[in-house]
């Protein structure tokens, strides 16, 4: 287990968490440039989490090797879950588009990361020939 992933991966997480629940943003951004930024998030945010848990290129498997659709199941409740926290308090307000933002962005971490498997797999079938 590198523990330099996993710090980053939970270290991003947090991040996410107390930006999406601090009363004013720190940066006021367009509508959507909102949504591009709650993408850009929960892809780094997933593609962290599924490179320190389930493979990586140069370590191979991780601790979870099966545990890829959870990881992205667990980035879009994340995401769910915080705006529905954002719209029980009174100083931020849920947005249905930012979930489904968050959700293309999960997608898009797990899309890279599969892609990087495949090109970590065909360099090794390259070396074997």
């Amino acid at each position: 287990m590198d523990p330099t992933v996993w710090t980053t991966s939970w270290l991003l997480l947090a991040l996410v968490v107390f930006l999406s629940l601090v009363p004013e943003s720190p940066v006021a951004l367009s509508d959507g440039v909102d949504k591009i930024a709650h993408g850009f998030a929960y892809a780094a945010l997933t593609l962290s989490f599924l490179l320190a848990g389930v493979w990586r290129p140069g370590r191979g498997r991780g601790r979870y090797p099966m545990g890829a659709i959870w990881i992205v199941v667990a980035a879009v409740a994340v995401g769910v879950a915080i705006e529905i926290v954002q719209d029980i308090e009174s100083y931020r307000s849920m947005d249905a588009f930012d979930a489904v933002a968050d959700a293309l962005g999960a997608a898009v971490g797990a899309s890279i990361w599969a892609a990087l498997k495949i090109v970590d797999g065909s360099k090794n079938r390259c070396a074997e020939a």
